[in-house]
């Protein structure tokens, strides 16, 4: 199950059931998330992978669950449910209608732990999409519907109890299809006004739920170094100093800065990348594709394409993100930014 020393791997290939765990890596590996990839676990409609990363076996680290769907899958996922963690879901291909929302790749909604969400249309060429789990406890779903939490309760919550306490970290459906899609789904003009106006009525608002982007301007950005910029989102409580985090993450085209040269971070990292490619560390990364590092392994040394890169870089724990750089002179290049505000970390949801 211990993720080996290569580059180019699905993420299933680490242990042949669609499970990677970057803790037990001694080096950071190239994996594909991309819909033709090898290596995704199948249930009927859905295929599924699963990253453990953070501390080994313990209920508080985070958890990211991915999952493909094919257009036929329609609405028919089982429908909105609470966690008790705060839930990061964004789209890595196609596209889906979440929440009310449509959500193209690098779009994403941050769900409050305890608040209602997951109502899913996959869209007309299916859907790859993450959900990223503050902690792994909070994986089990609380179904709004008693029809979906029966059948969620009778097929699938025995493998899903036991990855949530950590006891097992292997990969695991989480969700399943219902029979029949839900009828007049687009028919919801409560407000004549609208109609009378010829307008479409704004995207329902729920509460707990926040809607943005990878390259949403109106987030916190930090200062921008040359052709790049960073905002940093918090996946977890404002009490919790071990959340995971997710950076938002714009570059330009051109040979960049420094920030983009070998690095460590005290916790593990994902670079997954949305839009454009980046060359780093040897191989090309592509949109569905990330470099993974555990913590403390040396890695970054990053070449964005020709059109320049959208990515996530999804980091494990709060205290662990602050890079420290081989090269003593690009550190301290670094914290010139740093106490400009750059790296600076947002909670999105209210206290």
């Amino acid at each position: 199950m211990w993720l080996e020393n290569v580059d180019d791997r699905s993420l299933a290939d680490t242990d042949g059931g669609g499970c990677m765990m970057a803790g037990n890596s001694r080096d950071a590996v190239k994996v594909s998330l991309r819909a033709g990839s090898d290596g995704w676990i199948e249930t009927p409609g859905l295929a599924f992978k699963v990253l453990c990363f953070g501390e080994s076996h313990s209920k508080d680290a985070p958890i990211a669950l991915f999952v493909r769907a094919d257009e036929s899958v329609g609405d028919r996922i089982a429908g909105r449910r609470t966690h008790e963690t705060t839930v990061f879901t964004t789209v890595i291909e196609g596209s889906l209608e979440l929440d009310g929302r449509w959500c193209k790749p690098g779009d994403f909604e941050l769900a409050a732990a305890g608040a209602p969400h997951g109502d899913v249309v996959i869209g007309p060429y299916g859907a790859t999409y993450m959900m990223l789990f503050g902690r792994r406890s909070g994986l089990i779903p609380s179904y709004l519907d008693p029809g979906d939490q029966r059948v969620f309760d009778a097929t699938l919550r025995g493998p899903v109890e036991r990855v949530a306490s950590g006891q097992d970290e292997s990969a695991v459906a989480l969700l399943h299809l219902r029979e029949n899609f839900t009828p007049r789904r687009g028919i919801k003009v409560t407000n004549k006004q609208w109609v009378d106006a010829g307008k479409s009525p704004p995207p329902p608002e729920h509460p707990g739920l926040f809607f943005s982007a990878v390259d949403d301007d109106s987030l916190n950005w930090g200062p921008p170094i040359l052709n790049a910029r960073t905002s940093l989102v918090v996946v977890g409580a404002p009490d919790d100093p071990h959340a995971p985090v997710v950076g938002c993450i714009n570059v330009g085209p051109g040979p960049g800065d420094r920030l983009r040269s070998r690095h460590i971070h005290g916790a593990d990292a994902v670079n997954l990348v949305i839009r454009g490619a980046v060359y780093m560390d040897g191989v090309w990364l592509r949109p569905g594709e990330a470099k993974i590092a555990p913590g403390n392994v040396e890695y970054g040394d990053g070449l964005a394409g020709p059109d320049g890169m959208d990515f996530f870089e999804i980091w494990s724990d709060l205290a662990g993100i602050m890079p420290t750089y081989s090269d003593p002179d690009d550190h301290a290049y670094f914290e010139q930014f740093r106490a400009k505000g750059h790296g600076e970390p947002q909670h999105l949801l209210p206290a």
